[in-house]
Formats: C-alpha cells, sequence, structure tokens
C-alpha cells in the first residue's frame, strides 16, 4: 500500500491545507495519516481526501479553517472509491477543529466540517474520539450535521461561539454540546 503521511506540520494562509494523493487515482491502496499538525487560516479545505483514502487524523489542531475534511468525488464518473479489502473508515482522534469564514470567495459565515459528496459513489465512514468542533455561524444547519454512520468514541465537543440558542444543527446522541461563556472556555481550554 501508499502511506500519505504528514506530521509536524503548521500550515498557514493556503487554499486546501493538505491534499493527500494515492497513485493510481482510486486505486484503494492508499493510507493517508495526519499528526501533530497546527492549521490556521485555511480558506478551503484543511484536508482535501478527494482521492477517498482511509486514514488517521491524530493529535491537531485546526483554528480557524473555511471546511475541516472534504471527501468529494470530482472525477465526472462512478469510481470504485472504497475497495474490497479497503479500510471503510477515517478515524479522527484528539482533533480540534474551528471554522471561520476565511474563504477568499466573499463568503461570510464559515463552511462545514465535513464535506462529504459522494455524487454516485460511496463515502469512507467516521470514527470520531475525543474531538471538539466549533463554530460561530453557518448558512444552512445541515451543512453542519455529521455524515450519516458517523461513530463516537470517548468524549467530544460542539461548541456554538455564535449567539446563545442560534444554533440549528443535528447534534448527535452523546457529543456534548457547549454555548456562552463554556464553549468559549472549553476552546481555550483545548487549543
Amino acid at each position: 500500500g501508499h502511506l500519505a503521511q504528514i506530521d509536524g506540520a503548521r500550515i498557514h494562509n493556503v487554499e486546501d491545507g493538505w491534499k493527500p494523493r494515492e497513485l493510481p487515482e482510486f486505486g484503494n491502496t492508499g493510507i493517508m495519516q495526519m499528526r501533530n499538525t497546527y492549521m490556521t487560516g485555511i480558506r478551503d479545505d484543511a484536508i482535501e481526501d478527494d482521492d477517498f483514502m482511509p486514514g488517521f487524523i491524530e493529535d491537531s489542531l485546526f483554528d480557524g479553517v473555511y471546511t475541516f475534511l472534504s471527501e468529494q468525488n470530482q472525477s465526472g464518473g462512478t469510481p470504485l472509491t472504497i475497495g474490497p479489502n479497503e479500510d471503510p473508515y477515517i478515524r479522527v482522534t484528539r482533533v480540534y477543529v474551528r471554522l471561520y469564514p476565511t474563504n477568499s470567495n466573499g463568503n461570510s459565515t464559515p463552511g462545514r466540517w465535513f464535506k462529504w459528496q459522494p455524487n454516485g459513489t460511496r463515502n469512507h465512514n467516521l470514527i470520531i474520539t475525543d474531538s471538539v468542533f466549533a463554530t460561530h455561524a453557518r448558512d444552512g444547519w445541515s451543512a453542519l450535521n455529521f455524515p450519516t454512520g458517523t461513530i463516537f468514541e470517548g468524549t467530544n465537543y460542539i461548541l456554538w461561539l455564535g449567539t446563545p440558542g442560534g444554533y440549528g444543527a443535528i447534534i448527535p446522541p452523546g457529543v456534548i454540546f457547549l454555548e456562552g461563556q463554556a464553549a468559549f472556555d472549553k476552546w481555550n481550554q483545548v487549543r
């Protein structure tokens, strides 16, 4: 198999933070692994996994990104995105994400945590462990819902940094929701 790995990187003020790629494209043999990475000011996807690689995102801070993780079929066809022997999961562990409207297209609201757009194919499932997801605004709340099939393990948080009472997306069972000062305090603690 092919390992796309990034460890200990500091990435600031770019369009996409990291684009892991496998050869051949949709070869279903690759694994991506990101650890100890710190991203800020990401104008599009912090991780653009449009080759649909399973893998691990661990111990990383995304403090001001438009979208956290993208898995979007842009091939124009319907490739086999998850092979029969391929891990069907992306594991997100001890990851702290704060969305922010960094996009240069004039968008005044942040994007989404997960841009899951299989377009006739299949996305990976997520296993999210001991992670924190924060935002202060959104156009269209359904974009902040976690993908169907997401498994939550450990202690996970959604932090609403906007006006208390204003959060409109689904809060998954078992995920702790904080708003107001408690949400700001939690974000400052984890970051």
